[in-house]
């Protein structure tokens, strides 16, 4: 996980770690007295303003991507990354991180296109059900007659 050292001034300092959810991402940056949005503050540069952002990885691959940003990068479109990163299976992370681990990643978009190409395609399955029913007849006086039944088969196919 990637975590976002966020510091307005030098009298409210954040560890956020990302992905976070853009209420609370929002939230954490009015608590910190910062009046832009999330897609206005670039990941690296030190701002005018006071506002500085810096990122620390736990392991090789988010230090990799960490290298992949650059000054036009912002912390929203980091917290994306990272959000889709998060929500793929289990395995096709596994896949996206050694392939980032050993190739590496240029920019964030470079990311983009190789967690795209990791999302599983969907596939349809046929399934041969077959449908067994027993009907059971009344009798003269309108009471089920469990002794005689009729069995009817259909046969489904669902997709």
């Amino acid at each position: 996980m990637i975590k976002a050292l966020i510091q307005n001034g030098d009298d409210r300092t954040l560890l956020l770690t990302l992905p976070s959810a853009r209420m609370k991402l929002a939230g954490s940056l009015t608590y910190l007295g910062i009046n832009k949005p999330a897609g206005e503050i670039s990941c690296l540069a030190d701002d005018e303003n006071g506002i500085s952002v810096k990122l620390f990885g736990d392991d090789a691959v988010d230090n990799k991507i960490i290298m992949a940003v650059k000054a036009d990068t912002t912390l929203a479109t980091l917290n994306t990354a990272c959000d889709l990163i998060d929500t793929l299976p289990f395995s096709a992370r596994i896949n996206l991180s050694d392939e980032i681990y050993n190739y590496g990643i240029s920019s964030i978009q470079d990311l983009f296109g190789k967690i795209k190409a990791c999302i599983p395609k969907d596939c349809t399955e046929t399934f041969y059900c077959p449908l067994t029913v027993n009907v059971f007849e009344r009798n003269d006086y309108g009471d089920i007659n469990t002794s005689t039944t009729l069995r009817v088969v259909v046969s489904t196919s669902l997709s």
